[in-house]
């Protein structure tokens, strides 16, 4: 009964990993594609939003919609019901109720098997965003031939930033809660998402960025970060970091927020 219980405990947590991240990844899908413009060129933003307007229309703020909301129900549900689970059976190892340790180990772990699994989802959403499938025709060999494309800085990318955001966002409002007294609620929730997003986009974004070139332009990781060096140095890493943030930002308050009503809607008490 106790494993019927927690199997069904998982499931809710799907349920409610995928709907906020849905709603959160459509609010901030034109966000999303600015900063791959600005990973794959040396334009500014506005010179990046000029062009792109320009070449293809506003709706093109919308490319990649559809794979990136299959992706909020794979890899961002998956992530997020896994953290908690994980986190409890880490938790009876080392003896303690969620460590900050067991917590960053915990998103580590969660966001590191649902990146590996929803790669070949992200692969196609990246090459739509960055305008690929308008030269090429969407063909589902893609996915046999270079579904795993990018896979290294992808599952590395999803360890860092379920740590940094989940885990953040956990520790955080913990410690509000324990040592300033302060209640759940939308205050709070905002609050400490606005810091996990912050956090995660600095973590993350070398990651993100060694993935976008991987994935667009079909390249090896070692070959794209020697392009990255060459065209811009280290700072290269952190390209399109306020378009991140701009992003990621709003994206972690929208899921958190979603996620936290969610799960007192369905009985699973707060994150």
């Amino acid at each position: 009964m106790a494993a019927a219980g927690g199997s069904y405990e998982l499931f809710l947590g799907f349920v409610s990993g995928g709907a906020a991240s849905c709603v959160a990844t459509a609010a901030t899908n034109p966000i999303d594609v600015m900063k791959v413009d600005l990973q794959l060129s040396k334009k500014g933003i506005g010179e990046a939003v000029r062009d792109r307007v320009t070449a293809h229309g506003l709706a093109s703020y919308m490319d990649g919609s559809m794979p990136a909301l299959v992706r909020a129900i794979t890899y961002s549900a998956f992530r997020l019901a896994a953290y908690r689970p994980i986190k409890q059976e880490l938790s009876k190892v080392e003896g303690t109720l969620g460590s900050p340790a067991v917590k960053v180990l915990s998103g580590l772990t969660s966001g590191a098997a649902a990146a590996f699994l929803a790669n070949p989802v992200e692969m196609i959403k990246v090459r739509s965003q960055s305008g690929y499938y308008r030269a090429h025709a969407f063909a589902f060999g893609d996915v046999l031939t270079h579904g795993f494309s990018g896979v290294g800085p992808h599952v590395l990318r999803g360890a860092v930033h379920t740590a940094s955001q989940i885990a953040t966002y956990d520790i955080v409002k913990s410690s509000l809660k324990r040592e300033a007294g302060l209640q759940d609620g939308l205050a709070l929730h905002a609050s400490v998402a606005s810091v996990a997003g912050l956090v995660t986009t600095a973590m993350s974004s070398p990651f993100d960025v060694i993935k976008t070139h991987t994935m667009a332009n079909q390249t090896s990781v070692a070959r794209s970060v020697a392009t990255i060096l060459a065209a811009h140095g280290p700072k290269g890493f952190w390209r399109g970091w306020s378009a991140g943030y701009a992003r990621t930002g709003p994206h972690t308050i929208i899921t958190f927020i979603t996620m936290e009503n969610i799960h007192r809607a369905l009985g699973l008490g707060n994150i």
